[in-house]
């Protein structure tokens, strides 16, 4: 089980809650479409978008000392699982 992330509720703002929507939405596009696929260009841009927006998100805001209780957990995770963490907060995914 994973342990509560400090300040995710807080990272996760309206841009980020967005992002999360969209990059969820065209990965599973993504996954569907073979083996002419038009929508991995736009999951992968959209995955960016997301982890930018999630970095933006972390130092606009939680304080200094919440940003490195985050940033210590959120480190260690897996990208993907950045995002399963991500998409489940929101109410996206499994």
């Amino acid at each position: 089980m994973m342990l509560e992330l400090v300040g995710l509720s807080r990272v996760v703002d309206g841009e980020v809650r967005e992002l999360i929507h969209k990059s969820y939405v065209l990965g599973n596009l993504a996954d569907k479409y073979e083996p002419i696929n038009p929508f991995i260009e736009l999951a992968e841009d959209a995955d960016t978008m997301l982890r930018m927006a999630v970095d933006h998100a972390i130092f606009r805001n939680l304080s200094a000392d919440e940003r490195t209780a985050f940033l210590k957990q959120w480190k260690v995770i897996p990208t993907h699982r950045q995002m399963t963490i991500l998409a489940g907060h929101v109410g996206w995914g499994s």
